[in-house]
């Protein structure tokens, strides 16, 4: 799935989607919605493949410091999305965030949305 995201992230950068990527973006999409992953990462995906999401989205007047720097936040966050959660620390909080709470510092909102996000997800409290 990490590799999707970074290939689809890497044509976005240079051209628009052809008919056939649009397709294969698409029928990706339909896969992930049938994935056992919380709704806040299935939207995520989901923005970053169809160019939607406010940090990572590309369009033409992109710098190539920015393009740089986008595509290295795909490529880590795509990565250790898609690796087990006991290979990295990034990766274990990219995947059970609640669980990693008392291990690491909640230290801004979007930290505190991915708590909250998987403790609904799994049907527990916050």
């Amino acid at each position: 799935l990490g590799i999707f995201m970074i290939k689809f992230h890497a044509m976005r950068a240079s051209r628009e989607f052809n008919q056939a990527e649009q397709r294969a973006a698409d029928f990706m999409t339909k896969k992930i919605e049938k994935l056992y992953l919380p709704l806040a990462y299935k939207q995520m995906i989901d923005e970053i493949m169809n160019n939607r999401h406010e940090l990572y989205s590309i369009d033409a007047n992109i710098t190539s410091d920015e393009l740089i720097m986008k595509s290295v936040l795909v490529h880590i966050v795509g990565l250790h999305a898609s690796i087990p959660q006991d290979t990295s620390p990034l990766a274990a909080y990219l995947q059970d965030a609640q669980g990693c709470q008392s291990h690491y510092i909640i230290a801004c909102q979007s930290d505190y949305e991915t708590v909250l996000f998987n403790a609904i997800a799994q049907g527990g409290v916050v």
